[in-house]
C-alpha cells in the first residue's frame, strides 16, 4: 500500500478498534466506538504530519506488527509496552512538527519585521 494518509487512517482506526474489540473491555470499546469518527479524523491529520518525517511510515508499521504479534502470542505484557512505544512515537512526532512550525512562524515574523519596519 501507497503512503496516502487518509486510506491508510481509516485501516489505522479499524486496527485500534480491533484492539479495543480483543481487550474485552466493555468501556474501553464503548469509549472508542463514541469517538471513532474522532479517532479516525485525528488519525488523518496526524499521518499527513508524520509521514512528512522521513521512514515514519516504516516505523508506524513496525510498532503495529509487533503490538499485533504481541496480543496474537498472548504477551500481555509485551502488548502493553508496544503500545506505550506507540504512543509515545506518534506524540513525540506530533510535538517535534509542532515545535518545527512555532520555529518556522517566529522565522516569518522576523523577517517580516525586518523587511517592513515599522
Amino acid at each position: 500500500m501507497g503512503a496516502d494518509p487518509a486510506q491508510e487512517a481509516k485501516l489505522d482506526a479499524a486496527f485500534h478498534l480491533a484492539i479495543a474489540e480483543a481487550a474485552h473491555n466493555v468501556l474501553l470499546l464503548h469509549t472508542i466506538r463514541g469517538i471513532f469518527h474522532l479517532l479516525e479524523q485525528s488519525i488523518v491529520d496526524n499521518l499527513a504530519h508524520l509521514f512528512a518525517k522521513p521512514d515514519s511510515r516504516t516505523q508506524l508499521m513496525k510498532q503495529h506488527r509487533a503490538l499485533l504479534d504481541a496480543i496474537l502470542e498472548g504477551r500481555a505484557e509485551d502488548a502493553r509496552t508496544r503500545a506505550r512505544e506507540h504512543l509515545v512515537y506518534v506524540e513525540e512526532g506530533l510535538l517535534e512538527m509542532a515545535r518545527a512550525e512555532t520555529r518556522a512562524q517566529r522565522a516569518l515574523r522576523r523577517a517580516q519585521g525586518t523587511s517592513n519596519p515599522a
